[in-house]
This record gives structure tokens, sequence and C-alpha cells, in this order.
């Protein structure tokens, strides 16, 4: 039995049919019924017009748009734990990231993110 069901637009705004309230909803993330907004851990996100209300301070060092996420390319990068983008289609890269370029794991693309981390000095953000 479907108690609610969830449809979402591609900004993730959403709409609901049925009489169950879950508040965890699109990209595993708290969505504030009251306010309107999706809450991702450090600022708020808009999903009614695909915009960020605060800045991304990772970001802010070397982009112009201080409210984007991933560069705006959401459909081909991720941003795992908000500290830098990995894009996860298409080929790799031969560089020190990629140990072996055909190797096309998914989890490789993970890795290649713990490892920018780590030589950024940023790994001890990763274990709480």
């Amino acid at each position: 039995t479907i108690l609610t069901a969830y449809t979402y637009t591609p900004y993730g705004a959403v709409t609901a049919s049925g009489n169950v309230t879950q508040p965890i909803q699109w990209s595993s993330e708290y969505n504030d019924s009251e306010l309107g907004l999706v809450y991702y851990n450090y600022r708020h996100y808009n999903p009614a017009d695909g915009r960020w209300t605060g800045r991304d301070l990772v970001e802010m060092r070397s982009m112009s748009n201080l409210f984007s996420y991933v560069q705006n390319r959401s459909v081909i990068s991720v941003d795992y734990i908000g500290l830098d983008t990995v894009v996860i289609i298409g080929s790799p890269s031969l560089s020190r990231d990629y140990p072996d370029p055909h190797d096309v794991n998914p989890w490789n693309f993970l890795n290649v993110g713990l490892r920018r981390a780590q030589r950024k000095k940023m790994l001890e953000c990763l274990f709480w």
C-alpha cells in the first residue's frame, strides 16, 4: 500500500499526494514545509527557483557565482561532502588522481574526491 507519493520538478520542488508527511525527501535532506526550503547541513536551498539562499564558502575563492552548486552542472557532477566538485561522466583524465585511466568503477570518483581532500589537508572533516 502506497501511503504517500511524491513528484519532483528538476530543481526539487515537491508535490505530495497522500496523508503521510515525511520531512526527509529529495536528495535525502530535510524539507522544511514552513519555509519552503531544503536544509543541506550548512545552508538552505530554494527548490522553487533552484537557488541557494546563502553563499557556498568553498567555491567563493574561484567562482563569480557565489550561489552555485557543482558549477551549475548537477547532471554530470557531484559534491559528496561539500568540498570539491567531481565530474561523474566521461572518461577519466590521465592525472595523479586516477591510478588506472581505464578503470571506470563508479567508486573511483569518490576515491578521487577523498584523495583531493587529503592533499588539501581537509581530510579531518571527513571523520566525525
